[in-house]
């Protein structure tokens, strides 16, 4: 996680690609429908794509171009900037790894 606490800058990637978060500590995946941290919980606005989790892995593997936002559903961890902007374009340079930020014991302080 960035360390002023703002979010990730987006991640861009061409059609056919695919983004890999590796995380240590409590985290899981949401897909948000907008960069709205307040979307969370909305069955609506988001998609739950892993349960939060200890020490995890996912891949994100878009099948069509756009833009998509993923975040942490553990609590305040989207608000302190856990959520990841994806740009899925012909633009794109390839898959990006987004290793954790370190231990987080859940103190949100990193991770994700």
């Amino acid at each position: 996680m960035p360390s002023d606490g703002q979010q990730f800058p987006p991640v861009t990637i061409p059609e056919g690609g695919c983004v890999t978060l590796v995380w240590t500590g409590f985290h899981g995946v949401v897909r948000l429908n907008e960069a709205n941290c307040a979307l969370l919980g909305n069955s609506n606005e988001s998609e739950i794509l892993v349960e939060p989790e200890e020490s995890s892995s996912f891949t994100f593997r878009p099948t069509d171009s756009g833009e998509y936002y993923l975040a942490c559903p553990v609590d305040g961890h989207c608000p302190q900037g856990q959520l990841l902007p994806v740009i899925v374009g012909t633009a794109g340079t390839g898959g990006t790894t987004r290793p954790a930020g370190g231990d987080d014991d859940d103190d949100d302080d990193g991770g994700y």
